[in-house]
């Protein structure tokens, strides 16, 4: 599908690869879903993590510790940056699935045609920046709104993923860096993080064809996987967990539940699938509340210990 690759020119600056020379990290701090919109914006009752901005050095152990100093009631992860540190995202992404965070990157929005259909023209949309009749946030809406590069990393390791617009290319060395080494240098530095990136993505239930999309895109280009792709094979839990709470709630996948809804929304059937959707989700939020209580107790015991390490810098 190459006509899903787009050149990458206007966000190159900020789309930085593995061994990227950037100094400057990511924000990242407890907010409340209610400040996106354009409610009460104190975020006195956090229930998310933002991530916004170059992910960089410091930004796991800063994450680790946000993430323990967090009220329980904090489960998702807002997903906002062009990308960064490879490794470190990567870090970021497995503590996220440890912890059974979901995943808020930015919306997906597209074109339909007159019968409901989709007709393509992906772009992305942020809650923040005033949409589906919101006022949007006049503390975060000047932010990018863009999930690409190594926060697609992130993106892939929620316990539960939104239908978010992200960009995938591989990961890159720094041209300052790369332009002084011999090509068998560059080709080694780059392909010792192949098998890395690629065990990630297996471990996240990520399909293989996405590997090898995300190597076959070059530094310059961003694919961004269309509408369609995001809904089949990254909205809702990964396989694993969704099949454990298939069992415990007696329910269907996330996908087939979504589909069910706006089915019988459209079809006059508004409050049985209004009441048959909040005792889904009652049972969802009830059995991951109990998962994710456990972990946290975990990791801030571990906290407690001694000071996150970060494996790569």
């Amino acid at each position: 599908m190459l006509h899903r690759l787009r050149f990458a020119a206007a966000i190159l600056i900020s789309c930085f690869g593995a061994f990227s020379g950037a100094a400057v990290g990511a924000t990242i701090e407890l907010v409340s879903w209610s400040c996106f919109a354009g409610g009460t914006c104190d975020n006195v009752q956090p229930d998310s993590i933002l991530i916004s901005g170059v992910i960089e050095k410091g930004d796991f152990v800063e994450f680790e510790k946000v993430l323990g100093a967090a009220p329980a009631r904090v489960s998702s992860v807002i997903l906002r940056s062009p990308g960064g540190n490879v490794g470190l995202a990567m870090q970021i992404g497995r503590e996220v699935r440890a912890q059974l965070l979901n995943v808020h990157a930015p919306m997906m929005d597209h074109e339909v045609y007159a019968n409901g259909e989709y007709a393509g023209g992906e772009r992305a949309r942020c809650i923040e920046q005033g949409i589906l009749g919101l006022p949007g946030s006049p503390r975060y809406r000047n932010q990018p709104c863009i999930c690409a590069s190594a926060c697609f990393l992130i993106y892939a390791a929620g316990a539960w993923r939104n239908e978010g617009y992200v960009g995938i290319h591989r990961a890159y060395l720094d041209p300052r860096t790369n332009q002084k080494l011999t090509l068998e240098q560059s080709t080694k530095a780059i392909n010792s993080f192949r098998e890395p990136i690629s065990q990630y993505l297996r471990d996240m239930s990520v399909q293989s064809r996405y590997i090898d999309i995300m190597f076959g895109t070059s530094s310059r280009e961003i694919y961004v996987p269309s509408a369609l792709e995001i809904r089949k094979d990254f909205f809702g839990y990964p396989p694993e967990i969704s099949e454990w709470l298939m069992a415990r709630c007696n329910t269907v996948a996330e996908k087939e539940a979504d589909d069910t809804f706006w089915r019988d929304m459209r079809s006059g059937k508004a409050a049985d699938a209004i009441l048959a959707k909040k005792e889904r989700d009652s049972c969802i939020e009830a059995e991951l509340g109990i998962e994710r209580a456990a972990r946290r107790i975990k990791l801030r015991e571990w906290l407690a210990v001694g000071d996150p390490v970060e494996f790569f810098d």
